[in-house]
């Protein structure tokens, strides 16, 4: 299906384009605005289907964007592994974002959207920027969390996981953790009850520590 609903949003402003009421096309300003190289274009799992859609309805994709990030890359690059949008909004900033699978699923063609639509639409895109916002805060200047003390906004220390018992790596905690259940091997890794993100544990660390000493 070709894009209906493009959805725009600053720190304080929330734009909804309906291009299903355009003819299914994009004014030529909007395409002008997204190639500004003064703004930066944040999506959220641009390639999973974003890119397609756009590429398909408007015949062209990030290429036009003079600054373009993936906040789900972003976050990933910060130890937040696959983290849905909503999860994101929850743990960087405390808000509960609404999801709702029939709103999300309803039909964005139609001749006026409801007000559920609307506010769906509408915080979608602000929080995605917010979380951008605040993950950005963050990296400024790292601070400890409470938990594991890792340095929140940093990059993590280590570059992968790897099993304790059969060395295998692993770029991401869900990966790692599925291999350990199912392999039933030693889970030397956990999730942060604070900060949500993956550290090795206390024994793990000890002797990490104690090889480098050697």
């Amino acid at each position: 299906n070709p894009v209906a609903l493009m959805q725009l949003a600053s720190a304080t402003v929330c734009v909804l384009i309906r291009t299903s009421a355009m003819g299914y096309q994009l004014p030529p300003a909007v395409k002008r605005f997204l190639s500004d190289p003064v703004i930066t274009v944040v999506g959220f799992s641009w390639d999973s289907a974003d890119e397609l859609k756009m590429m398909s309805s408007f015949s062209f994709g990030r290429g036009v964007f003079a600054s373009f990030y993936d906040l789900q890359a972003v976050a990933s690059g910060l130890g937040y592994h696959r983290f849905g949008l909503a999860r994101l909004a929850k743990q960087v900033l405390g808000f509960d974002l609404p999801k709702s699978r029939k709103v999300s699923c309803s039909n964005w063609a139609q001749r006026s959207l409801n007000m559920h639509q609307i506010k769906y639409a509408a915080l979608d895109v602000f929080m995605c920027g917010q979380v951008y916002r605040g993950l950005r805060l963050w990296h400024s200047s790292p601070s400890p969390c409470a938990t594991c003390h890792q340095p929140m906004g940093s990059q993590l220390e280590h570059e992968g996981m790897a099993c304790a018992t059969c060395g295998a790596m692993f770029k991401n905690f869900p990966d790692y953790y599925s291999h350990c259940l199912s392999k039933r091997h030693e889970v030397s890794y956990s999730l942060c009850a604070s900060c949500g993100r993956a550290h090795r544990s206390g024994k793990v660390q000890q002797a990490a520590a104690a090889s480098m000493s050697a």
